[in-house]
């Protein structure tokens, strides 16, 4: 595993937009969600290193997002100029859509389950519960 810590921000989210933007299902996910998502509260400030470490995880993933945590110039080409933390939000969903599963209920209120045990389940939690915090009405 990648440490992340090491990693700016901005790269580790510039990573999981490209990672995200590897897989073709993802311009169809994101233009529904974007459209359903608002956010009025910044992401917390670890949701990116918790997703990353998800993601470093995956075997599928892993390799790629290391290529791009240590070259961010490779994902810039997947990158959006000054890209908004909703599109992060987006693309985090997508990537981890193997583990958590969401869904909006007919109140409109947005919630979260931990569907795949992964091998960090407690990072998982944590990423609910701040997908949680953010949505809450």
């Amino acid at each position: 595993m990648v440490p992340t810590a090491k990693y700016p921000i901005r790269s580790k989210e510039i990573t999981i937009w490209a990672l995200a933007q590897q897989d073709p299902e993802f311009a169809m996910f994101c233009t529904k969600y974007q459209k359903e998502i608002t956010i009025t509260t910044p992401l917390p400030a670890d949701f990116a290193d918790d997703v990353i470490e998800v993601v470093e995880q995956d075997p599928s993933l892993a390799p790629m997002a290391k290529r791009y945590l240590e070259n961010t110039q490779a994902a810039m080409t997947f990158g959006v100029p000054g890209l908004p933390e909703v599109s992060v939000l987006i693309a985090a969903l997508f990537l981890l859509s193997t583990h958590i599963r969401f869904h909006r209920t007919e109140e409109g209120k947005w919630e979260f389950l931990v569907e795949h045990q992964a091998a960090d389940h407690s990072t998982l939690e944590k990423i609910v519960q701040a997908l949680s915090d953010i949505f809450k009405k």
